[in-house]
């Protein structure tokens, strides 16, 4: 004989209902506690792009070779970007040459892509495009260096 056929068809209703009613209460919980007013649940959205889930603000330094339109004499170009939380920049820029180094600096704001994921630094003296990332700033491309250009003199930025 089993336990279940030991209890009496009056205590098989009251565990039932006592089941039923437990099952309620749970279900009733899963909305959370409920008042007066109506509550409306938002769900979480994934905030997508680097621009939220990399720490870009800081100092970046980076070289590359001369482009095919540069100076005769030109060596190599050094970089330091300086970027803001308030989307300012400051970038230096050093042009090696033969003879004497040749520097000047930049200021200006940037704007986010709609990623959120590419920057471009705009000003009177400037026009970059770079991918930030959490090993750093890639060059993506300039007004006066095309994407494939680009990729052929690779710049990549540090953080330091």
């Amino acid at each position: 004989m089993s336990l279940f056929s030991r209890i009496s068809s009056w205590s098989r209703l009251a565990l039932a209902a006592a089941g039923c009613a437990g099952a309620v209460i749970v279900a009733g919980c899963a909305g959370g506690p409920t008042t007066g007013s109506t509550a409306t649940q938002v769900a979480p959205t994934a905030v997508q792009g680097a621009r939220y889930s990399v720490n870009w603000p800081g100092r970046y330094i980076g070289s590359s070779r001369c482009p095919s339109n540069a100076p005769a004499g030109c060596t190599g170009i050094d970089m330091v970007l300086t970027l803001n939380g308030s989307n300012t920049y400051t970038l230096s820029t050093t042009i090696k040459r033969r003879t004497q180094p040749y520097s000047f600096t930049s200021n200006g704001r940037f704007r986010w892509d709609a990623s959120n994921s590419v920057i471009q630094l705009a000003s009177k003296d400037e026009n970059m495009r770079l991918s930030v990332g959490r090993a750093g700033l890639t060059r993506i491309s300039t007004d006066i260096m095309s994407e494939a250009e680009a990729q052929r003199n690779l710049l990549v930025f540090r953080k330091f």
